[in-house]
């Protein structure tokens, strides 16, 4: 393809999202057929096709032989992961995802300690006392899983994603935090490090409990500092 139909493709899958967008069209919506869409916009069906391979690579669209372009149904999670694919390659860009989790994390607490309910809390604390006794249990034996305590804490910050009412910020951080894993090694290995850690989720617990905000601030801060390399961001 030379360099002008790409050029044209890529703009008309920007079109295409603009309108999904400004419309409000619902997963199912139809955009027409690729002899429909290429008359429309006064372009060919290989530009139509390549801006279809696009938005369809994105989880934006879906298209069958007969049916036409529909916009696809939203996995929010799906999507993030591809276009958060790329990024983790590029040490400027993977600068830009250490302060994104690390805004994502801070704002979250901040928001938990003001909306938190007693149940959310409660559920936080036990796997904050269940993290910290696994921690202790790889102390006495080396069998005990590593991916069990990742798992553990997965969870506990989704709870405060939930707390704070945010489930799109909630997807965010799951890809990032699988980013995170894989090029870190799943976390500290340093043991003192990983129980000293355990131990400021508890007392973050605490600290949204007690709505003490500037508490919970200082208690996340320093547990984004054990997980994010801030020397890259």
């Amino acid at each position: 393809m030379v360099a002008g139909q790409k050029t044209l493709s890529r703009r008309l899958a920007d079109t295409l999202c603009r309108e999904i967008r400004q419309q409000r069209l619902v997963p199912g919506s139809s955009l027409g057929t690729e002899a429909a869409i290429a008359e429309r916009f006064g372009v060919s069906r290989t530009v139509v096709r390549e801006a279809i391979g696009t938005l369809r690579g994105v989880g934006v669209v879906t298209s069958r032989q007969g049916c036409g372009l529909r916009v696809a149904a939203c996995n929010p999670r799906e999507m993030l992961s591809k276009a958060f694919a790329p990024l983790a390659s590029g040490k400027e860009s993977w600068s830009e995802l250490c302060q994104l989790r690390f805004v994502l994390e801070l704002g979250s607490v901040t928001l938990a300690v003001e909306r938190a309910d007693q149940s959310q809390i409660d559920r936080m604390r036990a796997l904050a006392r269940e993290m910290l006794k696994q921690v202790r249990k790889r102390e006495r034996s080396t069998k005990a899983s590593r991916k069990t305590l990742n798992q553990l804490e997965l969870e506990f910050h989704r709870l405060v994603f939930e707390a704070a009412g945010g489930q799109l910020t909630s997807e965010f951080h799951s890809v990032l935090v699988e980013y995170f894993q894989q090029e870190y090694g799943h976390g500290p290995h340093n043991q003192a490090a990983t129980l000293h850690g355990m131990r400021e989720h508890l007392a973050l617990v605490d600290a949204i409990e007690a709505r003490d905000r500037s508490g919970a601030d200082r208690k996340s801060t320093r547990l984004n500092s054990s997980h994010i390399p801030l020397s890259r961001m």
